[in-house]
């Protein structure tokens, strides 16, 4: 049966642990989550299910609009496709708490009113607001506080008509309220206008939920159905915006067909299997092809033939997927016979692979230029022609699509690890039986290639090794390939050994030894770490050791660490003077004996008396738990005792690494974790089958790729074009306005199709419109534009045009800023946060602060507890934040003093988010191991999005830390969000800057997780910046008064997209002279660029400013193309600042848009970033 091995990825990274296991962060090391070696965090899932149950919010007083079920639970965790969720509880947006900071505000606002100080009034108003943004009484006051203003009493009436209607449409209004309002000016005139407009929002939000219901799932076209209620429930929303009775009303039904609809999955399997079978034309003429009809045709059954291939390939590893431990999301349906069939013709088609297909010498390879090797790469790309080689003296053949330079660097490199697993165990069982090395880029590769489990890199299957590498340098595939190859030999050599020994063996040789060309494995040294997290892990417990040694582990990567570390302390402890080495021999060769009883063999073969052993397994459990927590005392830096430990030696120095310079391997996916199913499967079938015309089910493949892969901008294109081939022309509009919303410069449909679906909505918007141009003949123009900025909020969600712009213009007041918690919140799994989950690990209070770390309030004095636990805890908010721009802000409070977690926002689902980690306090303090608190006055930050390219290209410091004053246990946050792009303020100073990397926004839930300690959550708002479209930074027709900074990681207007990019040569605006004068200088700068296109592939573009004569134009044009021949698109631009200066610029916009980074040809940046950026840069 194949092994599994666990990450190996960045191994060679570490030198304190050289092998692929998880390795301990004792508590000197801040008591930090069990990190694997790929640097990502080990999460156990065996409590998972259990404690990521949605559940209400609760605060210390009954809340209304409370309608959790267990249909709306289901809907926040997996919907079809993704955003938009029905709110949770209303309680926090709707209600007033008798107590608290809101309740302060409305105080001090009442005694405001009663001097006549409507402003300031005004001013604490708004701020109570922040919290409980449609709550009656203070939207009474605040519109009694607007009796000096008539245009700011219009917005604010409008607020209150909104928040106090009941879900039946009538106002909700005490007696006194109503007379004092209608003694405002024109206070009966806005009154009647406003319960006009809610009048209609009413039957427009009634008409949507009937809607949602018209299409809620059937037996077939659910792709279209699950579009349609995904646009409406974003327009409902829209809709229901500060009505929270209304939208009361209708959203429980709304989330229970939210819930039903699922991906078409059956559809998808039947779309491929059909490929499976698909042959190429035969010629025009009927007869055999000759001359370049022959070519034509050839290269047509090249394609037909790689599609075949890539379809079989998605029916095996969707197959593979849905048997995965784990798995998560929808259940998956069977693939049934079409995977076999796939399977087939895989075979068949890999056997005539090898007996057609050239297999490649490494003097061959070696002999290759540059330009040749990066061919030679995106020749052999795909498994319709990989690229095959072998090694030396022919012991193994490699396989791989991922390049000419890891084909190469394995297949020089493999028999050096061969060469020594045979010192290492005697002999060589393979002399006659070449080896098979399959290196796949992607973990859907693995799938196909037959993965045993969803985190391993690697696994062995007889004499076939197959591995993933992606990131990577070849030590670290070195030490991979040594870890499944161990696993070849133990197959043949030491059978029938526990899955602990098989694991641990194989760590223990993938770990020992420092080059690859080192001919033996370094038997007198110990990872330490790994043997502390082992004991860290519970394993120094006698159950757990039992547990272990008779293979009855729940989590089968503990066989990892804790088996190599049982391995190394058998072969090596104590140091010098091993005392079970002996007995471990016999133990390997006379395996067969503990098939029955492993635990039984095990005590007989170890607990013999004999050498020194001990004759009792409890003897023996003594030396191994003193073994163990040795270790584990010694990474604590508490060396007294264990000084056996320094007599293990170091391994040396190791070889060089080197980022592997292989396009495929750049990969574009996100941290492993447990995969939904159709993960990466269903985007792949969607691009497959909208290219060989089956519209109807690459439509379901997208659709489902929403779902489990997110917002992908290649795949939405597809989505939008499959829904309007296959005629579901509604939902096609509807995709197209949900694709608008989140990739900048996409058309929309300029039909009626939705607006004609909705004609309750658009006769509120009609009456928007009327009242707009009533108000701003009125001579109130803020509440004119108020009510444009409405009409074009839910305008956009229907296909239609805003209103032409007011003359003169008026801006309407900025949007308020609303508690995220509005919609309730609830508690989901998190991926690094799930080993420890304790479920409830959180509560609110009625002013809306979320506590996360504990369950409820503290009963001790002071602001901090000192003791700090580690445990998991996340909760989050119910309301999705749609993409566009906005800021939101908060406080987080520490309640112990130590405290590590993340700020979690754009939380897609469990997997899929943006993290601000901080981290605060002193550990060892916090767990008692000493009395002086050396913590204070600083807090750690770090961000990331959870995609293995994060930090791989040229983006600036991901981490950071803030100097705060030592009584300080808190920071201020504001994290300013532009479509892809944060920028994150602490404490009123930018910090950190992160771009998504393939610039789709930002969206989705926001929370706070907690791995150490609690912490206070405070006002958490989220205020809307969205203007007229979606942001872009540079835009070539319109000047900017932004620096560049402000101009990165955002969508650019004006520069043509291209595969793998754009490199834009632009000319500035100057002064005096030429923008071309420049060139001169420029060009040589730029020469390595220009002239290496095997390197640089992207298209090049020049910008020049409108003014620059057209003689001059086409001087520069010459003058590049005696670096770079062949024609080049010129565009004109009218920007200045920041692309100032004499000298030329280069600008690398990648392939969806997105400008990624900008350099003047004489500065460095243009090495460092351009050329970084554009090197590493390739479209998925």
């Amino acid at each position: 049966m194949p092994r599994p091995v666990g990450s190996t990825t960045a191994i060679a990274d570490s030198p304190t642990s050289p092998v692929g296991s998880p390795i301990a962060r004792p508590s000197s090391f801040a008591g930090d989550e069990c990190v694997l070696a790929n640097g990502s965090v080990a999460s156990g899932t065996a409590t998972a299910e259990h404690a990521c149950a949605p559940r209400p919010m609760t605060t210390s007083r009954a809340l209304p609009f409370l309608f959790a079920t267990a249909a709306l639970a289901a809907a926040l965790a997996a919907q079809c496709p993704p955003g938009a969720p029905m709110p949770l509880d209303l309680g926090i947006d709707s209600t007033l708490p008798d107590v608290g900071a809101a309740a302060t505000r409305r105080s001090l606002a009442k005694d405001a009113l009663a001097a006549r100080d409507y402003k300031t009034a005004r001013q604490h108003l708004h701020a109570a607001l922040e919290f409980h943004p449609s709550a009656v009484p203070l939207l009474a006051d605040l519109a009694l506080a607007c009796a000096d203003d008539a245009d700011l009493a219009a917005i604010a009436v409008d607020r209150l008509v909104r928040g106090a209607h009941d879900a039946q449409g009538k106002l909700q209004l005490e007696a006194p309220v109503r007379k004092a309002l209608a003694a405002l000016p024109g206070g009966d005139a806005q009154l009647k206008a406003a319960q006009e407009r809610h009048t209609l929002r009413l039957a427009a939000m009634a008409e949507l939920a009937r809607f949602v219901d018209k299409h809620k799932a059937a037996a077939k076209g659910n792709a279209a159905r699950a579009v349609l209620v995904h646009w409406a429930s974003a327009l409902l929303l829209e809709l229901g915006e500060g009505a929270p009775r209304a939208l009361a009303a209708q959203a429980p039904a709304v989330a229970k067909v939210q819930e039903g609809l699922a991906a078409d999955q059956e559809l998808v399997y039947q779309g491929l299997a059909k490929l499976l079978t698909k042959k190429a034309p035969p010629p025009a003429n009927g007869g055999a092809a000759t001359g370049t009809d022959a070519a034509a045709a050839a290269a047509t059954a090249a394609v037909v033939d790689e599609q075949r291939i890539r379809a079989a390939r998605l029916l095996v590893g969707l197959r593979r997927q849905a048997g995965l431990k784990d798995l998560k999301g929808p259940p998956p349906r069977d693939v049934g016979r079409a995977a076999d069939d796939a399977q087939k013709v895989l075979d068949e088609r890999h056997t005539a692979l090898l007996a057609s297909a050239k297999i490649w010498s490494i003097d061959e390879l070696e002999a290759m230029g540059a330009s040749e090797r990066e061919q030679f790469t995106q020749a052999h790309a795909d498994w319709s022609t990989p690229g095959l080689a072998l090694t030396p003296n022919a012991r193994y053949r490699i396989e791989t699509t991922c390049g000419h330079g890891t084909l190469l660097a394995a297949a020089k490199t493999v028999e050096l690890h061969h060469a020594r697993l045979v010192a290492h165990f005697g002999s060589d069982p393979f002399l006659q039986r070449q080896g098979v090395v399959r290196i796949v880029p992607e973990s859907s590769d693995l799938e196909a290639e037959g993965l045993p489990f969803w985190w391993a890199v690697g696994f062995q299957g007889g004499d076939r090794t197959t591995v993933r590498f992606a990131w990577g340098e070849v030590p670290g595939l070195g030490r991979t390939l040594t870890h499944e190859l161990t696993h070849r030999f133990d197959g043949v050599l030491k059978p029938f050994l526990g899955a602990w020994y098989g694991e641990g063996h194989a760590q223990w040789t993938a770990g020992h030894y420092a080059k690859m060309a080192d001919a033996a494995c370094v038997e007198n040294h110990l990872q330490v770490w790994t043997v502390a997290h082992t004991y860290y892990k519970g394993y120094a417990d006698r159950a757990a050791f039992e547990r272990l040694l008779t293979g009855k582990l729940d989590d089968y990567r503990h066989n990892y660490f804790a088996g190599y570390s049982l391995y190394a302390f058998l072969r090596s402890y104590p140091p010098g003077a091993p005392r079970y080495r002996e007995a471990l021999a016999g133990y390997e060769k006379n395996a067969r004996a503990g098939q029955k009883d492993p635990l039984a063999y095990f005590v007989a073969s170890f607990c013999d008396g004999k050498h020194g052993r001990p004759a009792t397994l409890d003897e023996f459990h003594v030396d191994w738990h003193e073994f163990l927590r040795g270790c584990y005392d010694w990474a604590d830096d508490n060396k007294k005792g264990h000084e056996w430990i320094a007599r293990y030696g170091e391994l040396g120095k190791g070889d060089p690494g080197g980022l592997v310079m292989d396009a495929p391997t750049w990969s574009w996916a996100r941290n492993r974790a447990e995969p939904f199913f159709g993960q990466d499967h269903a985007a792949a079938a969607a691009l497959l089958l909208f290219e060989v015309g089956d519209h109807e089910a690459a439509a379901a493949a997208g659709v489902w790729s929403t779902t489990v892969d997110g917002w992908r901008p290649e795949v939405s294109a597809v989505v939008q074009q499959a829904l309007l081939r296959s005629k579901a022309n509604d939902a096609a509009a509807a995709f197209g306005v949900c694709r608008a919303r989140r990739f900048a410069g996409q058309p929309t449909f300029a039909d009626t199709l939705l607006a004609a679906n909705a004609p309750k909505a658009r006769a509120l918007l009609a009456a928007l419109a009327q009242h707009a141009d009533a108000s701003r003949g009125s001579g109130q123009p803020k509440a004119a534009a108020t009510l444009a900025a409405e009409y074009g909020r839910l305008a956009s969600l229907l296909a239609m045009p805003p209103l032409p712009a007011a003359t003169p213009a008026a801006a309407p007041p900025p949007a308020a800023p609303r508690h995220l918690g509005g919609h309730g919140f609830t508690e989901s799994s998190l991926t690094d946060y799930e080993d420890r989950r304790h479920a409830g690990l959180w509560y609110t209070t009625p002013d809306g602060d979320l506590h996360v770390g504990r369950e409820k309030p503290r009963d001790a004095t002071g602001t901090l507890d000192r003791a700090a636990h580690q445990r998991d805890a996340f909760a989050h908010s119910v309301a999705w934040l749609a993409p566009g721009e906005y800021v939101l802000r908060g406080r987080v409070h520490f309640t112990t003093s130590y405290a590590s977690g993340d700020l979690v926002f754009g939380l897609v689902r469990r997997d899929r988010s943006v993290r601000l980690h901080f981290s605060s306090g002193d550990f060892r303090y916090a767990i008692g191991k000493t009395e002086q608190n050396q913590g204070k006055g600083r807090i750690h930050f770090r961000i990331g999005g959870q995609w293995e390219r994060d930090g791989r290209l040229p983006v600036g410091s991901q981490g950071h830390h803030v100097e705060v004053p030592p009584e300080q246990a808190w920071f201020d946050y504001e994290l300013r969000i532009r479509g892809p792009r944060v920028v994150v303020f602490v404490n009123g100073s930018e910090l950190l800057r992160y771009g998504v990397p393939d610039g789709t926004p930002i969206e989705g839930q926001v929370g706070i997780a907690m791995g150490m300690g609690a912490v206070r959550w405070q006002l958490p708002t989220v205020q809307r910046l969205d203007g007229d479209a979606l942001p872009v930074g540079l835009d070539l027709q319109r000047p900017t008064t932004a620096p560049l900074a402000e101009l990165l990681h955002l969508p650019v207007r004006g520069v043509p997209a291209a595969a793998d990019g754009t490199l834009v040569l632009w000319l500035p605006k100057v002064a005096e002279g030429s923008p071309a004068d420049g060139l001169d200088r420029a060009l040589p700068a730029a020469a390595k660029l220009l002239r290496t296109p095997h390197e640089f592939p992207q298209a090049w573009l020049l910008a020049v400013p409108k003014t620059l004569p057209a003689a001059e134009r086409t001087e520069a044009l010459a003058a590049i193309a005696e670096l770079r021949p062949g024609p080049m698109l010129v565009v004109e631009h009218d920007v200045g600042a920041p692309f100032d200066g004499d000298e030329p610029w280069v600008l690398f916009v990648d392939d969806h848009g997105v400008l990624r980074a900008a350099a003047p040809t004489s500065g460095d940046g243009l090495h460092s970033l351009v050329r970084g950026w554009s090197r590493m840069f390739r479209s998925r």
